[in-house]
C-alpha cells in the first residue's frame, strides 16, 4: 500500500540455513519497536522462514522454534545414510503446520504482500511466490532447501523449484521495481562480504537434474549478490536504506546444530540490531502498541 507521501516500504530477509538465528533476533528487535507494518517483505531460504512469523504477528512462536528446536533440524548423521542433513519434513510440516500452526489467515489478513524468493528449476530465473494460501509450507520447504544438506529442491503446485537464494540471494532489485522507496535489509553477512563464484563441478554434483539452476548457481549468483551489496551501500536518488548486518563473528555456522550457540545467535542478533538501528529509519510504519519479546 502506498502512503500520503507516495513512498513505499519493503523489508528484505538474506537466508544462511542457521546463520538465519541471527536475522531472526534482528526482526524480533524490530517488532519490539512497533516496525512490522511494511507494504513488502521478500525473504528466501532460513529468512523467508523467520519472515513469514514476522509478517503473520507470530514473532515469538517463531522464536521458540529458533531456540527450543532448531537444532533437531540439523542431523549430521543422516551423510552417513545418505540422507538429507537438514529435515525440511520436521521443520516445516511438522513445526509450522502442525506444533506451532504458522497462521496462513493471518499472512492473508497483513497489510503486507510477501514473497517467497524461490528458483525455478527448469529454467534457473528467480520466481517471487506471492504467499497468501496453504501453498506457502510448499513455498517454504522449497526455498529452504539448501543445495547438498537436502535434495535440493521441492515442489509447489507441482512445478520443483530450489533454493531462492541461488537466483536471487538478496531481491533489491527486484522491490525497487516494485516502487519501494524505503528499504529495510536483513543481512547475514557482514556488509562487506563478497560472494565468491560457486566451482561448476559442485553445481553438476549438486543439480544434475537441473542444468539451468547449475548454471546460475556456478555463473550467476555471485554476480547477483555483489551487485545487490553494492546497490544497498549506493541506492538510487530518492531511495533510503537501513541495513543491519552481523558486527562480529557469528557463534553459528550454516549447519550448526548446538543449541546455545543457536541461541547466542539470537540473542547477538537482537543486541547487533539496537546498536544499528538508525534515528530516522525507513524501517516500517510503527504499531500502536505490542508486548515485549525476549528472543
Amino acid at each position: 500500500m502506498r502512503g500520503e507521501s507516495g513512498r513505499k516500504s519493503a523489508l528484505i530477509v538474506e537466508g544462511g540455513a542457521m546463520r538465519g538465528a541471527w536475522a531472526a533476533g534482528v526482526l524480533a528487535f524490530l517488532y519490539e519497536r512497533g516496525m512490522n507494518r511494511y507494504d513488502m517483505v521478500y525473504a528466501a531460504s532460513s529468512g523467508a522462514c523467520s519472515a513469514a512469523f514476522f509478517v503473520a504477528g507470530m514473532v515469538e512462536p517463531g522464536l521458540a522454534i529458533w531456540r527450543e528446536h532448531a537444532c533437531k533440524i540439523i542431523r549430521k548423521t543422516n551423510i552417513l545414510r545418505r540422507k538429507p542433513i537438514i529435515d525440511l519434513a520436521y521443520l516445516v510440516d511438522h513445526l509450522f503446520r502442525e506444533r506451532v500452526h504458522l497462521s496462513v489467515e493471518a499472512i492473508q489478513n497483513a497489510p503486507t504482500r510477501f514473497c517467497i524468493v524461490l528458483t525455478d528449476c527448469h529454467t534457473g530465473e528467480p520466481v517471487y511466490f506471492h504467499a497468501r494460501d496453504e501453498r506457502i509450507f510448499e513455498a517454504l520447504r522449497a526455498t529452504s532447501s539448501m543445495a547438498f544438506a537436502t535434495r535440493g529442491f521441492d515442489y509447489v503446485d507441482g512445478h520443483p523449484y530450489a533454493d531462492g537464494g541461488v537466483a536471487d540471494p538478496i531481491p533489491i532489485q527486484r522491490v525497487l521495481q516494485a516502487g519501494a522507496t524505503d528499504i529495510t535489509v536483513v543481512l547475514t553477512h557482514r556488509l562487506n562480504f563478497r560472494l565468491k563464484p560457486t566451482p561448476r563441478f559442485l553445481g553438476q554434483l549438486a543439480y544434475p537434474q537441473f542444468p539451468a539452476v547449475a548454471s546460475v548457481w556456478t555463473t550467476r549468483q555471485h554476480v547477483q549478490y555483489n551487485a545487490a551489496m553494492d546497490l544497498i551501500r549506493q541506492p538510487p536518488e530518492g531511495v533510503r536504506v537501513q541495513v543491519f548486518s552481523p558486527l562480529k563473528p557469528m557463534p553459528v555456522r550454516a549447519l550448526t546444530a548446538a543449541k546455545k550457540r543457536i541461541q547466542a545467535a539470537l540473542l547477538l542478533g537482537r543486541l547487533e540490531a539496537s546498536q544499528q538501528i538508525a534515528v530516522s529509519s525507513p524501517a516500517a510504519r510503527p504499531r500502536e502498541d505490542g508486548p515485549a519479546l525476549s528472543p
